[in-house]
């Protein structure tokens, strides 16, 4: 449970959630229910979209159920010469399957949910596009003008405008309730509601996701009605076009989720809106707030943060032993003369993983964690050893492990010093 708290994927979705309550968190307390309904509208699509982007900086992604046993236990085998012993095969560790385990369980509910929400939104759409081919359309400038008898019109999707054939749309109520829908269409008020379904379809997780896709909607029933208001100057109009949607709300059906239908809810937050005096002068300083906002954001996670080896992830120490798996080798002069050891030693990386230090170590240092790997080699018993010092053999490997350190190569893995121990061990041959 520890490393799946310290998997990246795990560390994006708080970033995520931590963006998007800041941004939505200011919406709610200095532009909710404002008169700016175009800007309101822009914020929310565009504080959507820093969620998904701003915790990516500085963030290397890696999926915890695929690491290998170096990104969980710093110790590595590597099979160099002769055939693998059963134990190299034995698998995972049970500790470490317990881990994969509810990883995997997590990632299986994650998924289910999401393809859940996902089916939903597709069964939504699929419909309405079975619906407009049903009836008869008329085209008025870019509206493909459809009279049916579904339920909830008059309500808009795209270019398409479900309209109740009981309706005139030329005159009175109608009318008004035509220029209310048709300006869903021309300003595209559809792609934001797909998008943001689709957003929290994706992040069902993030609760303020769903704040936003309500909200948005509510934004632009704000904006259609003003429109469909604009030409009366008489507080009375208002008042009738309040009345309308009371009046024509009760009982009437519920439209498809994703369409704009004249008679959606909120409705005490529209009639609000309507009352509100037309003149009514706005404070520009609540949205001139939100830029140092953004610039707060942007520089919180685009920061690099300090590291060192005791808090860089299980990624990169898998990175740095994976470099040695595929350049070390057991010297032949030490597996001739049958000999083992280990050596200890630390290496600096900077940028791009290039190697800027290599320092041998009598013993590896307290206190820092020491990544370990063990390089088996196969020995032959019927070959007579040839005769070598431990000195010299620790010599010996002591310049193979240098070798290798010098073809490091890895350009994601964080900048800092990392203490090994490579442990060469001899297994005789059957």
């Amino acid at each position: 449970m520890n490393a799946l708290f310290h998997s990246s994927l795990f560390v994006y979705a708080l970033r995520m959630m931590l963006v998007s309550s800041v941004l939505y968190g200011y919406y709610f307390a200095f532009l909710r229910n404002r008169r700016f309904h175009s800007y309101n509208r822009w914020y929310l699509l565009v504080g959507t979209l820093l969620s998904f982007l701003l915790p990516l900086a500085h963030l290397s992604f890696h999926l915890p159920w695929l690491h290998d046993t170096a990104s969980s236990n710093s110790l590595l085998t590597i099979i160099r010469t002769g055939k693998i012993p059963a134990e190299a095969g034995a698998g995972t560790p049970p500790s470490q399957r317990g881990q994969l385990n509810i990883s995997g369980i997590l990632t299986a509910g994650y998924c289910l949910v999401a393809l859940v929400l996902l089916s939903r939104l597709i069964r939504s759409v699929h419909r309405i596009s079975r619906s407009a081919g049903k009836y008869p359309s008329t085209r008025i400038g870019s509206i493909r003008f459809l009279r049916t008898s579904e339920k909830g019109a008059p309500f808009s999707f795209f270019s398409w405008l479900f309209w109740d054939e009981q309706i005139d749309p030329h005159q009175g109520a109608g009318h008004l309730m035509f220029l209310h829908e048709s300006y869903h269409i021309r300003q595209r008020h559809t792609l934001d509601i797909l998008g943001l379904e689709l957003a929290r379809s994706v992040c069902w997780f993030n609760p303020f996701f769903h704040f936003v896709a309500r909200e948005i909607k509510v934004l632009h029933e704000f904006a259609a009605d003003q429109y469909a208001l604009s030409g009366g100057q008489q507080s009375r109009e208002h008042l009738n076009y309040a009345e309308l949607l009371v009046w024509q709300s009760v009982g009437s059906s519920q439209a498809p989720p994703v369409t704009h239908s004249f008679f959606y809810n909120q409705l005490k937050r529209r009639i609000s809106m309507l009352t509100q005096t037309t003149n009514h002068r706005t404070n520009p300083v609540s949205r001139i707030i939100a830029l140092p906002l953004l610039v707060l954001l942007t520089g919180l996670f685009t920061t690099a943060p300090a590291q060192s080896i005791d808090t860089v992830s299980a990624k990169d120490k898998a990175l740095v032993l994976r470099q040695f798996n595929r350049n070390i080798r057991y010297p032949d002069k030490a597996r001739n003369a049958h000999q083992e050891g280990s050596v200890s030693f630390a290496i600096r990386l900077g940028e791009g993983g290039k190697l800027l230090g290599y320092t041998p170590l009598d013993t590896p240092p307290e206190g820092k964690e020491v990544l370990k790997a063990v390089v088996v080699a196969y020995d032959g018993k019927s070959t007579p050893p040839n005769s070598m010092s431990p000195e010299e053999a620790h010599t010996i490997l002591q310049d193979e492990t240098r070798r290798a350190s010098t073809r490091i190569n890895t350009p994601s893995v964080t900048p800092g010093e990392y203490y090994l121990q490579i442990r060469f061990r001899l297994e005789h041959q059957q």
